[in-house]
């Protein structure tokens, strides 16, 4: 391509200076679009969701072991009884 002459490129700290100016750019834009909001707010939506089930589940096991502990303490509590009325 004779003729033609090529641009010259900024170099070094200005080359830096204009990249992640245009990054910055890019992620501003990224940031503000509706698309990117609708993922943060349906990604919060499911993790409130996901908290929720989780809270839920742990109240539930916590329930059976309580119910499973007071089942054996009754069974405890009856054979200690039984071997009580056997020595006696």
């Amino acid at each position: 391509m004779a003729g033609r002459r090529e641009l010259a490129r900024p170099g070094g700290r200005q080359r830096r200076t204009i990249v992640a100016s245009v990054e910055l750019t890019a992620l501003a834009r990224h940031l503000a679009s509706r698309r990117f909001m609708a993922q943060v707010i349906t990604g919060a939506i499911v993790l409130a969701a996901v908290a929720e089930l989780l809270r839920e589940n742990e109240a539930r096991n916590v329930a059976r072991l309580a119910a499973w502990d007071q089942r054996r303490h009754l069974r405890q509590q009856s054979a200690s009884q039984a071997r009580q009325r056997k020595g006696a």
